[in-house]
Order: structure tokens, then C-alpha cells, then sequence
């Protein structure tokens, strides 16, 4: 088994035991290691002018060969196996030189991780990484050992699944209570749209009812054009004859307890103020007349009727 350390076997062990071409000898290492051949010449300085070859090294893996030369060299490296084990091919060595051929194991052996964990490696580095959790460790390698550390899987929790239950079969029972149900909810339904629908129609026939009523109403007659007259007339006088007792009609005494006003018609009529209008004197300015009389007494006799009855009326 080869080792870290240098090992070593010379021709003449192997010339002594039972290493012939019948059993052919082979060195191993831990798995994920290789092995690194080396061969010492131990002829004298007189006798290495001539190479001598007397074997070769096989890869068990790749099958691969290294040919073991003497060349003159104190110690030479054969080469270095790719996989953890080598086979020595030898020829008849009773009349081989002497030599020695040393081997010694490289590299970090592969390493399992602890339950829950697989390992996965990449030449000098490997990953353990978690079966159930997505936790992993890096590693490298140094010499012959693993730089790193590997922590514990924490354990997820279980998921439960909830129970399946199983439908229960509906009995004749179970139906009729349910077509019962149904025919409930449809009355309600029906009820509450009835409901509604009367409630917006009568709502409905009243705003109509309102509005045509508005409309039909008769309006206010207008102001009598007399009244308007009148109101003009006074309204001119007492802009212009704050003085008159037309507006202001005088008292007289009936006895000693009590007075009363005469009427406005009986009073003697003032002077009406003398507007031009068209070159003509009229006594009512703010009034106009589509009568085809003498517009200055047919209007003055026309206002005075008029208050007259409005003050009748009163």
C-alpha cells in the first residue's frame, strides 16, 4: 500500500520472492489518490554509459505504460498514475542491474460525508452537499488532506398532508330538504324583485304625475295695465310734485274725537307737469295709447278711472 512517505523495493527483492513474469507485483493506493514512480540506478559510474530498460509500469485503469529505463541518472521519475493503482511488468531480472524503484502516494484520498450527504469532487476540490436541504460545504484539497469544514444537516420539517375524507352519500331525506331549500330561495328572490319593481314604478308615476302638473298649471295673470298706469302716474307726480295733496289728500274735521281722510278721486286734480312730446302737450308721459281719440283727455280720464277703482278696491 502506498503511502504519503517514499517507499521503496529493489531488484533484488524482487529477484528473491515469488516477483516473476508469472506474478506480476502491484502497488496501491487509497482510492482517489495517485502514485508517483521513481527509479535509482545503483550501478557504478563506470558501468551507466549503457541504458538499460527491464520492465514498464501499467495504469490498472487507463492501461497506460511507463517504461522503466536505466540512463545513468542517480534517481529518475518514471511518471505519475492517474488512477490509485499500478502494475510492475518485469523482464527477467537475474541479469538486470541493480536498481530501486520507489513509489509514494499524492493527492486526498476521497472522503464519504456523514448521513444525509453526498460528495461531489473536482480534482482538488469537492462539495458535500444535503440530500433534504440545499446546505453544502466547499472543500480543497492540500497535499494528502481535505482543507474545510462539514457542518449538519438540519432536518426540514415533515409536511403533513391532510386526511382525505370521503363524500357522504345523499339519502331521498337529504334531497327533499335540499329541493325544499331551493324552492325558498326562489319565492324570496321573487318576492324582493316584486317589491322592488312596484316600489320604482310608483315612484316613477308620481315624478310623472308632478311634472305634468307643473306644466298644466295656469300662471298668474299679469299686472293690469291700468294698476301700472296708475302706479307711473303717482310715481311721476311724486318725483316731480313732492308738494301736490294729490298723493297727499287733506283732512277735514268731523268732530272733536276723530278725522277721516278724503278720498283721492274727490280731491280736485293738480296740474299735471307739462312734458313735449312730438311738439304736443300730454299729460301722461310714461303711459302710451293706440286709442285714435285726443290722447289728452282720453288718458287723463283713463288714469283717473282707473285709480279710482283701485282705491275702491282697497
Amino acid at each position: 500500500m502506498a503511502k504519503p512517505s517514499d517507499q521503496f523495493i529493489s531488484s533484488q527483492q524482487m529477484s528473491h520472492s515469488s516477483c516473476s513474469s508469472s506474478h506480476i507485483p502491484k502497488i496501491r493506493a487509497e482510492q482517489g489518490q495517485s502514485i508517483n514512480i521513481t527509479l535509482v540506478d545503483l550501478r557504478p559510474s563506470d558501468q551507466r554509459r549503457q541504458p538499460v530498460s527491464f520492465g514498464v509500469v501499467v495504469d490498472d485503469a487507463t492501461q497506460e505504460q511507463m517504461t522503466l529505463t536505466l540512463n545513468g541518472q542517480d534517481e529518475q521519475v518514471v511518471g505519475m498514475s492517474t488512477t490509485n493503482s499500478v502494475s510492475l511488468v518485469l523482464d527477467e531480472i537475474y541479469d538486470a542491474p541493480p536498481f530501486i524503484i520507489g513509489y509514494r502516494a499524492y493527492g486526498c484520498p476521497d472522503i464519504s460525508g456523514p448521513k444525509g450527504t453526498h460528495v461531489e469532487r473536482d480534482g482538488s476540490e469537492a462539495t458535500v452537499k444535503c440530500i433534504d436541504t440545499e446546505q453544502k460545504w466547499h472543500l480543497k484539497c492540500r497535499g494528502v488532506h481535505w482543507i474545510g469544514v462539514i457542518g449538519t444537516c438540519t432536518p426540514m420539517a415533515p409536511v403533513t398532508r391532510r386526511p382525505q375524507t370521503q363524500p357522504t352519500p345523499i339519502g331521498d331525506d337529504d334531497k327533499l330538504l335540499i329541493e325544499r331549500d331551493i324552492v325558498y330561495l326562489i319565492v324570496i328572490c321573487a318576492t324582493v324583485f316584486l317589491s322592488v319593481l312596484v316600489i320604482t314604478t310608483g315612484y316613477v308615476c308620481l315624478k310623472r304625475a308632478q311634472i305634468t302638473r307643473g306644466v298644466s298649471k295656469p300662471k298668474p295673470p299679469p299686472e293690469a295695465e291700468w294698476a301700472f298706469g296708475a302706479n307711473q302716474t303717482m310715481t311721476l307726480l311724486a318725483k316731480t310734485r313732492p308738494d301736490s295733496d294729490y298723493l297727499h289728500p287733506a283732512a277735514y274735521q268731523l268732530d272733536d274725537s276723530q278725522s277721516m281722510p278724503t278720498a283721492v278721486y274727490d280731491t280736485p286734480l293738480p296740474n299735471p307737469p307739462t312734458i313735449k312730446r312730438n311738439n304736443d302737450e300730454d299729460y301722461n308721459a310714461t303711459v302710451s295709447s293706440t286709442s285714435t281719440d285726443y290722447k289728452k283727455y282720453f288718458v287723463l280720464d283713463k288714469d283717473y278711472m282707473n285709480t279710482k277703482e283701485f282705491i275702491n278696491n282697497v
